[in-house]
């Protein structure tokens, strides 16, 4: 069976409708960024992870160390006492200056590729990132906008949380469309969590 071309006029037709949908896709997109993953950015996101979490295990540990110096206290050896309340002191206080170099060099272990960035861009419903390394796609990721857990600004980036761990970065002057404030308010509007610190 021959197939036969359509008529000259719904070529036409075929062709404008095309240009609508391209001009829709093009509305579509409310903000693009671009963003590389390097020191600055793993730092930023160490910095946040790490400000809740470092004083909180120092916390632990000396109070760890009282309860135990408690016990000898009850035994009435004083000194092993004094000696285990000296050292989880000292050892919280080192502790509390170590662990964010730790997480800050773990950090940027994991995230940096060599000349990798991050391509974003913010649909109505829906962020899509694009992971490249050099000119390859290391990984594409399309997440409902509903799904996100918060939006963070924090030293010259904007953090986008998918849950308590996962974070994407955004530098804040990154965007070809829209502003970083502009995304902030997107967020907001949206419901979701908007922190700036």
């Amino acid at each position: 069976m021959k197939e036969e071309m359509p008529p000259e006029g719904d070529k036409q037709a075929g062709q404008e409708f095309d240009a609508r949908n391209e001009v829709k896709f093009e509305e579509e997109i409310v903000f693009r960024a671009e963003s590389p993953l390097g020191e600055r950015e793993a730092y930023a996101l160490a910095d946040y992870t790490s400000r809740a979490f470092v004083p909180a295990t120092c916390a632990m540990l000396f109070l760890a160390c009282a309860v135990l110096s408690g016990s000898f206290f009850g035994l009435l050896d004083v000194v092993y006492g004094v000696a285990l309340l000296v050292v989880g002191a000292v050892a919280a206080v080192i502790l509390l200056f170590a662990l964010p170099r730790m997480m800050r060099k773990n950090t940027a272990k994991s995230l940096i590729y060599n000349g990798a960035r991050n391509e974003f861009t913010v649909m109505q419903e829906r962020l899509e990132v694009v992971t490249k390394q050099g000119e390859e796609v290391v990984s594409a990721v399309r997440v409902p906008f509903e799904s996100l857990a918060k939006a963070v600004e924090y030293k010259g980036v904007i953090l986008v949380y998918l849950n308590g761990a996962q974070a994407y970065i955004i530098g804040k002057e990154g965007f070809s469309v829209g502003t970083a404030d502009g995304f902030l308010d997107f967020c907001r509007s949206r419901g979701i969590k908007t922190v700036s610190k």
